[in-house]
Protein backbone atom coordinates (compact mmCIF):
# COMPACT_ATOMS: atom_id res chain seq x y z
CA UNK A 1 0.00 0.00 0.00
CA UNK A 2 1.28 3.46 -0.91
CA UNK A 3 0.49 6.96 0.29
CA UNK A 4 -1.58 7.45 -2.87
CA UNK A 5 -3.77 4.54 -1.74
CA UNK A 6 -4.15 6.06 1.72
CA UNK A 7 -5.04 9.52 0.39
CA UNK A 8 -7.49 8.02 -2.10
CA UNK A 9 -9.15 6.07 0.73
CA UNK A 10 -9.49 9.26 2.78
CA UNK A 11 -11.12 11.12 -0.10
CA UNK A 12 -13.48 8.26 -0.99
CA UNK A 13 -14.42 7.81 2.67
CA UNK A 14 -15.29 11.50 2.80
CA UNK A 15 -17.46 11.28 -0.31
CA UNK A 16 -18.78 7.70 0.00
CA UNK A 17 -18.73 6.65 3.69
CA UNK A 18 -20.76 3.53 2.82
CA UNK A 19 -17.61 2.12 1.17
CA UNK A 20 -15.56 2.29 4.40
CA UNK A 21 -15.63 -1.45 5.26
CA UNK A 22 -14.64 -2.32 1.71
CA UNK A 23 -11.87 0.28 1.70
CA UNK A 24 -10.36 -1.03 4.94
CA UNK A 25 -10.38 -4.64 3.73
CA UNK A 26 -8.87 -3.62 0.42
CA UNK A 27 -6.14 -1.55 2.06
CA UNK A 28 -5.26 -4.46 4.32
CA UNK A 29 -5.11 -6.75 1.30
CA UNK A 30 -2.94 -4.30 -0.66
CA UNK A 31 -0.47 -4.14 2.21
CA UNK A 32 -0.26 -7.93 2.53
CA UNK A 33 -0.42 -8.75 -1.17
CA UNK A 34 0.64 -5.76 -3.32
CA UNK A 35 0.92 -7.80 -6.53
CA UNK A 36 -2.06 -10.09 -6.09
CA UNK A 37 -0.34 -12.88 -8.02
CA UNK A 38 0.28 -10.66 -11.04
CA UNK A 39 3.35 -8.94 -12.41
CA UNK A 40 2.54 -5.32 -11.56
CA UNK A 41 1.62 -3.59 -8.33
CA UNK A 42 -2.06 -3.16 -7.49
CA UNK A 43 -3.56 0.16 -6.51
CA UNK A 44 -6.66 0.96 -4.50
CA UNK A 45 -8.21 3.00 -7.31
CA UNK A 46 -7.41 0.31 -9.87
CA UNK A 47 -9.06 -2.38 -7.74
CA UNK A 48 -12.17 -0.24 -7.13
CA UNK A 49 -12.43 0.52 -10.85
CA UNK A 50 -12.06 -3.13 -11.85
CA UNK A 51 -14.68 -4.25 -9.32
CA UNK A 52 -17.18 -1.61 -10.49
CA UNK A 53 -17.31 0.15 -7.11
CA UNK A 54 -16.23 3.37 -8.83
CA UNK A 55 -16.63 4.53 -12.42
CA UNK A 56 -13.68 5.68 -14.51
CA UNK A 57 -14.83 9.30 -14.16
CA UNK A 58 -14.96 8.92 -10.37
CA UNK A 59 -11.50 7.34 -10.19
CA UNK A 60 -10.08 10.14 -12.33
CA UNK A 61 -11.67 12.73 -10.03
CA UNK A 62 -10.19 11.05 -6.95
CA UNK A 63 -6.80 10.74 -8.67
CA UNK A 64 -6.81 14.48 -9.44
CA UNK A 65 -7.71 15.23 -5.82
CA UNK A 66 -4.85 12.98 -4.63
CA UNK A 67 -2.37 14.84 -6.81
CA UNK A 68 -3.63 18.21 -5.61
CA UNK A 69 -3.36 17.14 -1.97
CA UNK A 70 0.21 15.87 -2.42
CA UNK A 71 1.25 19.08 -4.18
CA UNK A 72 -0.28 21.11 -1.36
CA UNK A 73 1.56 19.16 1.31
CA UNK A 74 4.87 19.25 -0.59
CA UNK A 75 4.51 23.01 -1.04
CA UNK A 76 3.74 23.35 2.66
CA UNK A 77 6.98 21.59 3.54
CA UNK A 78 8.95 23.71 1.05
CA UNK A 79 7.49 26.95 2.44
CA UNK A 80 8.45 25.87 5.96
CA UNK A 81 12.03 25.11 4.82
CA UNK A 82 12.27 28.46 3.02
CA UNK A 83 11.10 30.29 6.16
CA UNK A 84 13.59 28.47 8.36
CA UNK A 85 16.64 28.22 6.14
CA UNK A 86 16.34 31.29 3.90
CA UNK A 87 14.53 33.62 6.33
CA UNK A 88 11.79 34.39 3.79
CA UNK A 89 8.48 35.82 4.93
CA UNK A 90 5.75 33.17 5.26
CA UNK A 91 2.96 35.57 4.23
CA UNK A 92 4.77 36.46 1.01
CA UNK A 93 5.43 32.82 0.16
CA UNK A 94 1.81 31.83 0.81
CA UNK A 95 0.63 34.68 -1.43
CA UNK A 96 2.96 33.45 -4.19
CA UNK A 97 1.62 29.88 -3.86
CA UNK A 98 -1.94 31.22 -4.19
CA UNK A 99 -0.97 33.03 -7.39
CA UNK A 100 0.42 29.78 -8.85
CA UNK A 101 -3.08 28.30 -8.92
CA UNK A 102 -4.28 24.72 -8.67
CA UNK A 103 -1.45 23.24 -10.74
CA UNK A 104 1.32 24.92 -8.75
CA UNK A 105 4.15 22.84 -7.34
CA UNK A 106 7.58 23.22 -5.74
CA UNK A 107 9.34 23.64 -9.08
CA UNK A 108 7.01 26.50 -10.03
CA UNK A 109 7.61 28.17 -6.67
CA UNK A 110 11.38 27.87 -7.16
CA UNK A 111 11.09 29.36 -10.65
CA UNK A 112 9.15 32.34 -9.26
CA UNK A 113 11.77 32.92 -6.55
CA UNK A 114 14.56 32.75 -9.13
CA UNK A 115 12.78 35.17 -11.46
CA UNK A 116 12.34 37.69 -8.65
CA UNK A 117 15.97 37.10 -7.59
CA UNK A 118 14.80 36.21 -4.09
CA UNK A 119 17.08 33.14 -4.25
CA UNK A 120 19.92 32.12 -6.54
CA UNK A 121 19.73 28.85 -8.48
CA UNK A 122 22.13 26.87 -6.30
CA UNK A 123 20.42 27.87 -3.06
CA UNK A 124 16.94 27.18 -4.44
CA UNK A 125 17.99 23.74 -5.72
CA UNK A 126 19.50 22.83 -2.35
CA UNK A 127 16.47 23.89 -0.34
CA UNK A 128 14.02 22.23 -2.74
CA UNK A 129 16.00 18.98 -2.48
CA UNK A 130 15.95 19.24 1.31
CA UNK A 131 12.17 19.83 1.30
CA UNK A 132 11.63 16.91 -1.06
CA UNK A 133 13.39 14.50 1.30
CA UNK A 134 11.40 15.79 4.30
CA UNK A 135 8.18 15.33 2.29
CA UNK A 136 9.08 11.71 1.46
CA UNK A 137 9.86 11.04 5.13
CA UNK A 138 6.45 12.48 6.03
CA UNK A 139 4.79 10.14 3.49
CA UNK A 140 6.42 7.14 5.15
CA UNK A 141 5.44 8.38 8.59
CA UNK A 142 1.79 8.70 7.55
CA UNK A 143 1.73 5.13 6.23
CA UNK A 144 3.43 3.75 9.33
CA UNK A 145 1.04 5.66 11.60
CA UNK A 146 -1.97 4.26 9.79
CA UNK A 147 -0.56 0.72 9.97
CA UNK A 148 0.07 0.96 13.71
CA UNK A 149 -3.39 2.40 14.33
CA UNK A 150 -5.07 -0.37 12.33
CA UNK A 151 -3.17 -3.05 14.23
CA UNK A 152 -4.27 -1.49 17.52
CA UNK A 153 -7.91 -1.38 16.38
CA UNK A 154 -7.84 -5.04 15.36
CA UNK A 155 -6.07 -6.12 18.56
CA UNK A 156 -8.52 -4.20 20.77
CA UNK A 157 -11.48 -5.71 18.94
CA UNK A 158 -10.12 -9.24 19.41
CA UNK A 159 -9.32 -8.79 23.10
CA UNK A 160 -12.41 -6.82 24.08
CA UNK A 161 -14.81 -8.95 22.08
CA UNK A 162 -16.62 -5.91 20.76
CA UNK A 163 -16.51 -4.55 17.24
CA UNK A 164 -14.86 -1.13 17.21
CA UNK A 165 -15.63 1.31 14.45
CA UNK A 166 -12.76 1.13 11.99
CA UNK A 167 -11.36 4.53 11.12
CA UNK A 168 -9.75 6.04 8.07
CA UNK A 169 -7.70 9.17 8.86
CA UNK A 170 -9.65 12.27 7.91
CA UNK A 171 -8.37 15.14 5.83
CA UNK A 172 -9.52 18.34 4.19
CA UNK A 173 -9.78 18.08 0.40
CA UNK A 174 -10.73 21.07 -1.67
CA UNK A 175 -10.98 21.79 -5.36
CA UNK A 176 -8.31 24.48 -5.06
CA UNK A 177 -4.74 24.10 -3.87
CA UNK A 178 -4.59 25.04 -0.16
CA UNK A 179 -1.46 24.90 2.00
CA UNK A 180 -1.54 22.98 5.28
CA UNK A 181 -1.25 25.07 8.45
CA UNK A 182 2.15 26.32 9.52
CA UNK A 183 1.75 24.50 12.85
CA UNK A 184 1.32 21.17 11.09
CA UNK A 185 4.28 21.76 8.77
CA UNK A 186 6.47 22.77 11.72
CA UNK A 187 5.80 19.36 13.24
CA UNK A 188 6.51 17.60 9.95
CA UNK A 189 9.88 19.29 9.48
CA UNK A 190 10.87 18.83 13.13
CA UNK A 191 9.99 15.14 12.95
CA UNK A 192 12.20 14.45 9.92
CA UNK A 193 15.62 13.30 11.10
CA UNK A 194 17.48 13.37 7.80
CA UNK A 195 20.92 14.47 6.72
CA UNK A 196 20.56 18.01 5.45
CA UNK A 197 24.09 18.40 4.10
CA UNK A 198 23.52 16.55 0.82
CA UNK A 199 24.16 18.60 -2.30
CA UNK A 200 21.24 18.54 -4.76
CA UNK A 201 21.60 16.69 -8.10
CA UNK A 202 21.89 18.51 -11.42
CA UNK A 203 18.49 17.23 -12.55
CA UNK A 204 14.95 17.07 -11.23
CA UNK A 205 13.96 14.00 -9.24
CA UNK A 206 10.65 12.46 -10.38
CA UNK A 207 7.86 12.65 -7.82
CA UNK A 208 7.56 8.86 -7.49
CA UNK A 209 11.19 8.32 -6.37
CA UNK A 210 11.55 7.72 -2.60
CA UNK A 211 14.35 10.04 -1.44
CA UNK A 212 14.38 9.08 2.25
CA UNK A 213 15.69 5.53 1.87
CA UNK A 214 18.54 4.64 4.29
CA UNK A 215 21.12 4.40 1.49
CA UNK A 216 20.46 7.93 0.19
CA UNK A 217 23.72 9.91 0.22
CA UNK A 218 25.95 6.83 0.15
CA UNK A 219 28.28 6.13 -2.76
CA UNK A 220 28.65 2.83 -4.58
CA UNK A 221 31.28 2.55 -7.28
CA UNK A 222 31.46 6.34 -7.58
CA UNK A 223 27.68 6.69 -7.92
CA UNK A 224 25.75 8.67 -5.30
CA UNK A 225 22.36 7.24 -4.33
CA UNK A 226 19.50 9.75 -4.41
CA UNK A 227 16.41 7.64 -3.92
CA UNK A 228 14.67 4.31 -4.43
CA UNK A 229 13.12 3.62 -7.85
CA UNK A 230 11.78 0.14 -7.21
CA UNK A 231 12.30 -3.35 -5.85
CA UNK A 232 12.61 -6.53 -7.86
CA UNK A 233 12.77 -10.17 -6.88
CA UNK A 234 16.54 -10.04 -7.13
CA UNK A 235 17.70 -6.49 -6.39
CA UNK A 236 16.72 -2.91 -5.65
CA UNK A 237 17.06 -0.13 -8.20
CA UNK A 238 18.03 3.38 -7.10
CA UNK A 239 18.20 6.77 -8.75
CA UNK A 240 21.80 7.97 -8.69
CA UNK A 241 24.14 10.62 -10.04
CA UNK A 242 27.84 10.73 -10.90
CA UNK A 243 30.35 13.53 -11.27
CA UNK A 244 31.00 12.51 -14.89
CA UNK A 245 27.35 12.23 -15.93
CA UNK A 246 24.91 15.10 -16.44
CA UNK A 247 21.91 12.78 -16.65
CA UNK A 248 20.27 10.62 -13.94
CA UNK A 249 21.38 7.01 -13.64
CA UNK A 250 19.50 3.90 -12.56
CA UNK A 251 21.70 1.91 -10.19
CA UNK A 252 20.75 -1.72 -9.59
CA UNK A 253 22.20 -3.06 -6.35
CA UNK A 254 22.54 -6.68 -5.27
CA UNK A 255 23.33 -7.00 -1.55
CA UNK A 256 26.47 -8.83 -0.35
CA UNK A 257 24.39 -11.62 1.21
CA UNK A 258 22.67 -12.49 -2.11
CA UNK A 259 22.68 -16.16 -3.08
CA UNK A 260 25.14 -17.59 -5.59
CA UNK A 261 22.33 -18.01 -8.13
CA UNK A 262 21.28 -14.36 -7.83
CA UNK A 263 24.87 -13.23 -8.24
CA UNK A 264 25.15 -15.44 -11.31
CA UNK A 265 21.98 -13.95 -12.80
CA UNK A 266 23.38 -10.49 -12.13
CA UNK A 267 26.58 -11.37 -14.01
CA UNK A 268 24.57 -12.88 -16.83
CA UNK A 269 22.62 -9.66 -17.27
CA UNK A 270 25.85 -7.67 -17.43
CA UNK A 271 27.39 -10.08 -19.92
CA UNK A 272 24.33 -10.33 -22.19
CA UNK A 273 24.11 -6.54 -22.55
CA UNK A 274 27.81 -6.46 -23.42
CA UNK A 275 27.19 -8.45 -26.61
CA UNK A 276 24.94 -5.88 -28.28
CA UNK A 277 23.36 -2.45 -27.95
CA UNK A 278 20.07 -1.06 -29.24
CA UNK A 279 17.98 2.04 -28.62
CA UNK A 280 15.04 -0.13 -27.53
CA UNK A 281 17.07 -1.86 -24.81
CA UNK A 282 17.97 -0.20 -21.50
CA UNK A 283 21.61 0.81 -21.94
CA UNK A 284 24.32 -0.25 -19.47
CA UNK A 285 27.11 2.13 -18.42
CA UNK A 286 29.15 0.41 -15.75
CA UNK A 287 29.19 -2.61 -13.42
CA UNK A 288 31.30 -3.97 -10.62
CA UNK A 289 31.59 -4.94 -6.97
CA UNK A 290 31.94 -2.15 -4.40
CA UNK A 291 34.25 -2.30 -1.40
CA UNK A 292 31.30 -3.02 0.91
CA UNK A 293 30.33 -6.10 -1.11
CA UNK A 294 27.44 -4.66 -3.11
CA UNK A 295 27.26 -5.78 -6.75
CA UNK A 296 26.16 -2.81 -8.83
CA UNK A 297 24.93 -2.20 -12.34
CA UNK A 298 24.69 1.38 -13.62
CA UNK A 299 22.08 1.76 -16.34
CA UNK A 300 20.22 4.30 -18.41
CA UNK A 301 17.47 5.94 -16.38
CA UNK A 302 14.22 5.68 -18.29
CA UNK A 303 11.31 7.65 -16.84
CA UNK A 304 8.19 5.63 -17.34
CA UNK A 305 6.55 2.47 -16.10
CA UNK A 306 6.52 -1.16 -17.11
CA UNK A 307 3.89 -2.39 -19.54
CA UNK A 308 2.36 -4.65 -16.89
CA UNK A 309 1.36 -1.65 -14.79
CA UNK A 310 -0.16 0.00 -17.85
CA UNK A 311 -2.20 -3.12 -18.53
CA UNK A 312 -3.20 -3.44 -14.88
CA UNK A 313 -4.63 0.08 -15.11
CA UNK A 314 -6.05 0.11 -18.62
CA UNK A 315 -7.01 -3.53 -19.10
CA UNK A 316 -6.08 -3.38 -22.77
CA UNK A 317 -4.56 -0.81 -25.11
CA UNK A 318 -5.34 0.20 -28.65
CA UNK A 319 -4.27 -1.77 -31.69
CA UNK A 320 -2.13 1.07 -33.01
CA UNK A 321 -0.29 1.59 -29.71
CA UNK A 322 0.16 -2.14 -29.19
CA UNK A 323 1.69 -2.63 -32.62
CA UNK A 324 3.94 0.40 -32.15
CA UNK A 325 5.33 -0.94 -28.85
CA UNK A 326 5.75 -4.48 -30.21
CA UNK A 327 7.58 -3.15 -33.29
CA UNK A 328 10.19 -1.55 -31.02
CA UNK A 329 10.50 -4.74 -29.00
CA UNK A 330 11.03 -6.78 -32.18
CA UNK A 331 13.64 -4.35 -33.48
CA UNK A 332 15.61 -4.93 -30.29
CA UNK A 333 15.22 -8.71 -30.58
CA UNK A 334 16.50 -8.69 -34.16
CA UNK A 335 19.81 -7.29 -32.91
CA UNK A 336 19.89 -9.43 -29.77
CA UNK A 337 19.24 -12.66 -31.66
CA UNK A 338 21.88 -11.81 -34.24
CA UNK A 339 24.32 -11.44 -31.34
CA UNK A 340 23.38 -14.91 -30.06
CA UNK A 341 21.23 -13.71 -27.14
CA UNK A 342 17.84 -15.26 -26.35
CA UNK A 343 16.05 -13.25 -23.67
CA UNK A 344 13.87 -16.13 -22.33
CA UNK A 345 11.71 -13.87 -20.15
CA UNK A 346 9.74 -11.62 -22.51
CA UNK A 347 6.75 -10.34 -20.52
CA UNK A 348 5.01 -6.99 -19.87
CA UNK A 349 6.92 -6.56 -16.59
CA UNK A 350 10.21 -6.51 -18.52
CA UNK A 351 9.08 -3.92 -21.08
CA UNK A 352 9.43 -0.30 -19.98
CA UNK A 353 7.03 2.22 -21.53
CA UNK A 354 7.38 6.00 -21.56
CA UNK A 355 4.75 8.19 -19.95
CA UNK A 356 3.46 9.23 -23.38
CA UNK A 357 3.10 5.57 -24.35
CA UNK A 358 5.12 5.92 -27.55
CA UNK A 359 8.49 4.45 -26.52
CA UNK A 360 9.28 0.92 -25.33
CA UNK A 361 12.52 -0.51 -23.98
CA UNK A 362 13.35 -4.13 -23.16
CA UNK A 363 15.08 -4.82 -19.86
CA UNK A 364 16.26 -7.63 -17.51
CA UNK A 365 18.47 -10.14 -19.30
CA UNK A 366 19.03 -12.00 -16.01
CA UNK A 367 18.10 -15.40 -17.42
CA UNK A 368 19.12 -14.78 -21.03
CA UNK A 369 20.63 -17.63 -23.00
CA UNK A 370 24.04 -16.58 -24.31
CA UNK A 371 24.74 -18.99 -27.13
CA UNK A 372 28.44 -18.22 -27.62
CA UNK A 373 29.88 -17.94 -24.14
CA UNK A 374 33.41 -18.85 -25.17
CA UNK A 375 35.85 -18.07 -22.34
CA UNK A 376 32.99 -16.81 -20.18
CA UNK A 377 31.57 -20.29 -19.46
CA UNK A 378 33.07 -20.37 -16.01
CA UNK A 379 31.76 -16.89 -15.14
CA UNK A 380 28.00 -17.35 -15.57
CA UNK A 381 25.74 -20.27 -14.77
CA UNK A 382 24.36 -22.19 -17.74
CA UNK A 383 21.34 -23.85 -16.11
CA UNK A 384 18.76 -23.22 -13.47
CA UNK A 385 19.20 -26.47 -11.57
CA UNK A 386 16.82 -28.19 -13.95
CA UNK A 387 13.99 -25.77 -13.27
CA UNK A 388 11.83 -23.94 -15.78
CA UNK A 389 13.26 -20.62 -16.95
CA UNK A 390 10.84 -17.80 -17.64
CA UNK A 391 7.49 -16.58 -16.36
CA UNK A 392 4.71 -19.23 -16.45
CA UNK A 393 2.12 -17.05 -18.20
CA UNK A 394 4.47 -16.14 -21.06
CA UNK A 395 6.91 -19.03 -21.51
CA UNK A 396 7.11 -21.04 -24.72
CA UNK A 397 6.17 -24.75 -25.00
CA UNK A 398 9.85 -25.70 -25.25
CA UNK A 399 10.57 -23.78 -22.05
CA UNK A 400 7.65 -25.59 -20.43
CA UNK A 401 9.11 -28.92 -21.66
CA UNK A 402 12.56 -27.78 -20.39
CA UNK A 403 13.86 -28.41 -23.90
CA UNK A 404 16.67 -26.38 -25.52
CA UNK A 405 15.36 -23.01 -26.70
CA UNK A 406 16.18 -20.85 -29.67
CA UNK A 407 15.15 -17.44 -30.90
CA UNK A 408 11.61 -18.58 -31.79
CA UNK A 409 10.99 -19.09 -28.06
CA UNK A 410 11.15 -15.31 -27.60
CA UNK A 411 8.73 -14.86 -30.50
CA UNK A 412 6.12 -17.08 -28.86
CA UNK A 413 6.38 -14.88 -25.76
CA UNK A 414 6.11 -11.73 -27.89
CA UNK A 415 2.86 -13.13 -29.28
CA UNK A 416 1.58 -13.64 -25.74
CA UNK A 417 2.43 -10.05 -24.83
CA UNK A 418 0.70 -8.65 -27.94
CA UNK A 419 -2.37 -10.81 -27.29
CA UNK A 420 -2.53 -9.56 -23.69
CA UNK A 421 -2.31 -5.93 -24.87
CA UNK A 422 -5.17 -6.29 -27.33
CA UNK A 423 -7.55 -8.71 -25.62
CA UNK A 424 -7.04 -7.62 -22.02
CA UNK A 425 -6.31 -11.25 -21.14
CA UNK A 426 -4.11 -14.17 -22.25
CA UNK A 427 -5.27 -16.94 -24.63
CA UNK A 428 -5.27 -19.37 -21.68
CA UNK A 429 -6.87 -18.94 -18.27
CA UNK A 430 -5.08 -20.86 -15.53
CA UNK A 431 -4.88 -20.75 -11.74
CA UNK A 432 -1.51 -22.33 -11.01
CA UNK A 433 1.99 -22.71 -12.41
CA UNK A 434 1.46 -26.38 -13.39
CA UNK A 435 -1.73 -25.48 -15.25
CA UNK A 436 0.07 -22.72 -17.15
CA UNK A 437 2.86 -25.13 -18.07
CA UNK A 438 0.33 -27.70 -19.28
CA UNK A 439 -1.59 -25.10 -21.26
CA UNK A 440 1.47 -23.98 -23.19
CA UNK A 441 2.37 -27.61 -23.92
CA UNK A 442 -0.95 -29.13 -24.88
CA UNK A 443 -3.92 -26.74 -24.94
CA UNK A 444 -5.17 -24.89 -28.00
CA UNK A 445 -4.97 -21.14 -27.38
CA UNK A 446 -8.09 -19.05 -27.68
CA UNK A 447 -8.12 -16.97 -30.83
CA UNK A 448 -8.09 -13.18 -30.58
CA UNK A 449 -11.55 -13.11 -32.18
CA UNK A 450 -12.87 -15.39 -29.41
CA UNK A 451 -11.09 -13.53 -26.59
CA UNK A 452 -12.26 -10.10 -27.80
CA UNK A 453 -15.38 -10.77 -29.90
CA UNK A 454 -16.29 -7.09 -30.21
CA UNK A 455 -13.21 -6.53 -32.33
CA UNK A 456 -12.96 -6.52 -36.10
CA UNK A 457 -9.37 -7.72 -36.26
CA UNK A 458 -7.25 -7.65 -39.43
CA UNK A 459 -7.11 -11.19 -40.89
CA UNK A 460 -3.32 -10.89 -41.19
CA UNK A 461 -3.09 -10.33 -37.43
CA UNK A 462 -5.18 -13.42 -36.65
CA UNK A 463 -3.00 -15.48 -38.97
CA UNK A 464 0.16 -14.10 -37.35
CA UNK A 465 -1.01 -15.26 -33.92
CA UNK A 466 -1.54 -18.76 -35.30
CA UNK A 467 2.05 -18.83 -36.56
CA UNK A 468 3.44 -17.39 -33.32
CA UNK A 469 1.57 -19.89 -31.14
CA UNK A 470 2.71 -23.06 -32.93
CA UNK A 471 3.63 -25.64 -30.28
CA UNK A 472 6.48 -27.05 -32.38
CA UNK A 473 9.26 -24.41 -32.52
CA UNK A 474 10.31 -25.74 -35.96
CA UNK A 475 6.87 -24.91 -37.38
CA UNK A 476 6.71 -21.51 -35.67
CA UNK A 477 7.70 -18.31 -37.42
CA UNK A 478 11.48 -18.32 -37.03
CA UNK A 479 12.95 -14.83 -36.88
CA UNK A 480 12.15 -11.51 -35.29
CA UNK A 481 12.69 -9.92 -38.71
CA UNK A 482 9.84 -11.97 -40.18
CA UNK A 483 7.47 -11.00 -37.38
CA UNK A 484 8.53 -7.36 -37.74
CA UNK A 485 7.71 -7.46 -41.46
CA UNK A 486 4.26 -8.87 -40.71
CA UNK A 487 3.63 -6.22 -38.04
CA UNK A 488 4.83 -3.46 -40.39
CA UNK A 489 2.35 -4.60 -43.05
CA UNK A 490 -0.54 -4.58 -40.57
CA UNK A 491 0.56 -1.21 -39.25
CA UNK A 492 0.69 0.16 -42.81
CA UNK A 493 -2.90 -0.95 -43.37
CA UNK A 494 -3.97 0.97 -40.28
CA UNK A 495 -2.05 4.06 -41.40
CA UNK A 496 -3.76 3.97 -44.81
CA UNK A 497 -7.13 4.23 -43.13
CA UNK A 498 -8.30 0.63 -43.02
CA UNK A 499 -8.83 0.58 -39.25
CA UNK A 500 -11.14 -1.74 -37.38
CA UNK A 501 -14.11 -0.26 -35.55
CA UNK A 502 -12.74 -1.93 -32.43
CA UNK A 503 -9.63 0.26 -32.61
CA UNK A 504 -11.76 3.37 -32.69
CA UNK A 505 -13.88 2.06 -29.85
CA UNK A 506 -11.12 1.34 -27.35
CA UNK A 507 -8.56 3.89 -28.39
CA UNK A 508 -7.06 5.47 -25.29
CA UNK A 509 -3.74 6.89 -24.22
CA UNK A 510 -1.51 5.99 -21.33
Amino acid sequence: MTLDDLIAARIIDQERPNLRPRLLLLMQDLKANPQGGGEGFRTLLGELLRSGALSREQTEWVDDACGRHKRSRALGVYVEVLVREASLARESLEATVKELGGEGDCAALSATLLESKTLDAERAAGLEFQARRIFDADCKAQLQSFGVRRQAEVAQTLVGGEQLEAKIPSGVYREELVLPTSEEMTLVVDRASLRQDLAPPRFSIPSWVDTCEPLVGQRVGGFRILGLIGRGAMAKVYLADHADHEQPIALKLLPPEASAERRARFRREILANGFFSHESVIDLYDAGVASDGYHYLAMEFFEGTDLQQVLDTEGSISLRQSLSLIRQLLQALVVAHQAGIVHRDIKPGNIMVSGAGNTAKLTDFGIALIQELGDFKDKVFESDDGGITGTPEYLSPEQAFRDPVGTSSDLYSVGMVLFRCLAGRLPFQCESIPSWVNAHISETPLSLAEAAPDGEWPPALLELFERLFEKDPKKRIQTASEVLSEIDAIFLDLSSGRRSRFFEKVRRGF
